[in-house]
């Protein structure tokens, strides 16, 4: 054993033959955690080395790693770096140009996937080259469901970006997609985006129009899913928060936390999982100041199982969600330090990715915490940043959040033009 080692750890033995030694190591046909997996990881290297590319891909990480559609590696280990390096070897120039030696049509796979990836990872803009990618070609072949994807990708993405009129274009297009596929997955998936990016424009009521006739036809469709969940589930909680509809939104997430609780089997369980004890912890926290309740107790349970669950899922994109509801608990709390390390954190993942939607809510709640740390200055100087962001893109949905700074708060002439 000790030489098998050496010889495979010093690359002496032909790739072909690490490819098999690797893609047979594991235990089990389908292993469950990231270190069951690593040996496939490394067959899926050592098989593109081997020029074995469509084996690999086909074998090895779609059956083994993503389990096909269940999406297992990212989905319930949230393994997006792992992903991610086993999906570069199958890229003669990264990011870019697929290898020669993979069909068309799993180019396009590999292209739609490692874009997925990086847009999940918080790389946006290598992100959205590949998604762009796939869906023109899938545009070539009418593959309505890939489109659909593709282009409901494209659409979170640029709202992430802050470039909404984008965003609005990608949401239509997937839209027009999905209703084509007649497949209520890709209609609820398509029409969930097209009304946060509604909310986003500040078009609170014809966001909500779109969310409850969403919600409305799916329950048709499955009378059991009684609320949307997961992405979608959270998208109508935001918007309802700014209705002040708290109550609303803590009976649609104990119906949600309910849900995953008795599904294991649903996808994006993570994910979906932690946006629900978000959505919770914010309508609690927002429905005690309300009733003038101090004990923070079990709002803190849920957003510290929310930012847990979001760093295990390895969704960079939601991770800034959770920290600000975090920062607003610990503001309201007095615990200052501790909001001001979550607004960095947030700060930091927003500018890596050039999230501006995320650096204009930075902004806001920075600048609520420097006015209850009694900084005045250093607050205008956040509320004049936010209010430069909403003019630049258009998030209108955020003036609300302005007005009411500047009515809670004296703000100088300057920082209020």
């Amino acid at each position: 054993m000790i030489i098998l080692y050496f010889l495979f750890n010093h690359k002496i033995l032909p790739a072909q033959v690490q490819y098999g030694y690797f893609k047979k190591l594991p235990e089990k046909e389908l292993p469950d955690t990231l270190e069951e997996m690593e040996p496939l990881y490394m067959a899926v290297r050592h098989g593109c080395m081997a020029g074995q590319y469509e084996e690999a891909l086909d074998y090895v990480y779609w059956e083994r790693i993503r389990r096909k559609e269940q999406g297992y590696s990212i989905y319930r280990l949230g393994a997006f770096g792992a992903d991610l390096t086993a999906l570069s070897h199958f890229f003669s120039d990264i990011w870019s140009v697929p290898v020669a030696e993979l069909p068309d049509e799993k180019k396009i796979f590999v292209m739609n996937r490692s874009g997925y990836c990086l847009r999940a990872t918080g790389r946006l803009q290598e992100g959205k080259i590949l998604l762009d990618l796939s869906l023109k070609e899938y545009t070539k072949q009418e593959n309505w469901a890939e489109m659909t994807q593709a282009a409901t990708n494209l659409s979170i993405l640029h709202l992430l970006l802050a470039d909404l009129i984008t965003a609005d274009n990608y949401a239509r297009n997937s839209l027009e997609y999905a209703q084509k596929t007649k497949d209520w997955f890709w209609i609820g998936t398509a029409s969930s985006a097209l009304a946060a990016i509604l909310h986003a424009f500040g078009y609170r009521s014809e966001a909500k129009k779109y969310f409850l006739q969403l919600e409305s036809d799916l329950k048709k469709q499955n009378p059991e899913r009684t609320f949307l969940y997961s992405g979608p589930g959270y998208r109508i909680c935001d918007l309802l928060m700014d209705f002040g509809l708290y109550e609303d939104i803590i009976i649609r997430t104990e119906w949600s936390l309910k849900l995953y609780a008795n599904s294991p089997e649903l996808f994006y369980s993570l994910a979906g999982l932690a946006l629900s004890h978000v959505s919770m912890g914010r309508a609690l926290l927002h429905k005690n100041i309300q009733s003038d309740v101090s004990d923070f107790s079990k709002i803190s349970e849920h957003l510290e199982t929310a930012i847990v669950l979001q760093r295990k899922s390895g969704y960079q994109e939601d991770l800034p969600i959770g920290l600000f509801a975090r920062a607003e608990l610990n503001r309201i709390s007095g615990n200052f330090d501790k909001a001001r390390t979550d607004l960095n954190e947030a700060c930091e993942i927003a500018e890596y990715g050039g999230m501006k939607l995320y650096l204009t809510d930075y902004h806001l709640e920075a600048c609520r915490l420097c006015f209850a740390e009694g900084k005045a200055r250093q607050a205008e100087k956040h509320l004049d940043a936010a209010r430069k962001l909403i003019e630049e893109t258009g998030y209108k949905r955020r003036w609300k959040d302005v007005e009411e700074i500047m009515r809670e708060n004296v703000v100088s002439e300057k920082a209020g033009k």
